[in-house]
């Protein structure tokens, strides 16, 4: 039981890690290194069909991954959790192209 407990809380840093990085990073190196982190993750969603860390969940009342599919989805009955994560992070990763982009084109100074 408390295993499930570690595994959620770690699930949960990891994900406010990587949207304060994405929030937060200002300069060209911290917005590369947010980005380098996303795309791990979403690589390994992808070769795990899933993230790594849900099915270690499963067992356990809080679950991330369906609390956030019941938030942001309207029926949690015509999307798998697999592709909801794999959805979640690619809008992330593409967020985060973008911002990376904008920060290397023009100077911190102007952006913030």
């Amino acid at each position: 039981m408390l295993f499930g407990y570690i595994i959620t809380a770690i699930h949960a840093l990891l994900c406010l890690l990587i949207s304060d990085g994405v929030l937060f990073s200002r300069t060209p190196i911290q917005a590369l290194s947010v980005l380098a982190c996303i795309l791990v993750v979403f690589l390994g969603i992808r070769l795990f069909e899933g993230c790594c860390l849900t099915p270690l969940e499963n067992n356990f009342t809080p679950n991330l991954s369906q609390l956030g599919r019941a938030f942001i989805t309207r029926d949690i009955n015509k999307i798998s959790i697999s592709q909801f994560e794999e959805i979640t992070v690619g809008t992330v990763m593409l967020l985060q192209i973008i911002r990376t982009a904008t920060i290397l084109l023009r100077p911190p100074e102007i952006l913030f």
